[in-house]
């Protein structure tokens, strides 16, 4: 079983993740045991899908149940909020499948019935947005992306004798 933190990605992940990676032999040893964990949403966004959901995916799991973004505070002073999320997860592909939804990340969640929850936290089919260095289609490389093509000075300013801000 290769892990997530033994590609040159798992920098991109959260401390969270492991304990993700961590939950896999416990279920696969118990087939029947679902593990949740509430997490920072941002494995749930951008590079962190990639590398810790492929691997979570290609191990068998499936996503039971969600939470979706939401505010997780508490009552000391001077304590920041964090944006969460809740993910229910197992080796089973069980039916009636849940995602709690937000309107409001502080306000109370709306439950609604899902067939597949995918990395993302969707309704929708697993497909993983991974980053590339070459294009999806053929079109011609890209030589300088998006860096300035030409330097701008501003013009030196110059003491003028009717300037108002001498």
């Amino acid at each position: 079983m290769q892990l997530p933190c033994a590609t040159s990605d798992a920098g991109l992940l959260d401390f969270v993740a492991a304990w993700y990676v961590k939950a896999v032999p416990y279920l696969k040893a118990n087939p029947a045991c679902r593990a949740a964990f509430v997490s920072t949403n941002s494995i749930t966004q951008g590079e962190q899908v990639g590398v810790l959901w492929s691997w979570m995916l290609a191990q068998g799991v499936h996503i039971q149940f969600a939470h979706r973004t939401f505010q997780w505070s508490n009552d000391a002073k001077g304590v920041a909020a964090v944006h969460c999320v809740i993910v229910g997860f197992g080796l089973e592909d069980l039916p009636g499948k849940t995602i709690y939804q937000y309107d409001d990340i502080k306000g109370e969640p709306l439950a609604v019935s899902a067939s597949h929850i995918n990395p993302y936290l969707l309704d929708a089919p697993d497909i993983i947005a991974t980053a590339r260095m070459t294009p999806v289609s053929q079109v011609p490389a890209i030589a300088n992306g998006s860096a300035r093509q030409s330097v701008w000075h501003p013009p030196r300013c110059r003491r003028a004798a009717a300037s108002p801000w001498r």
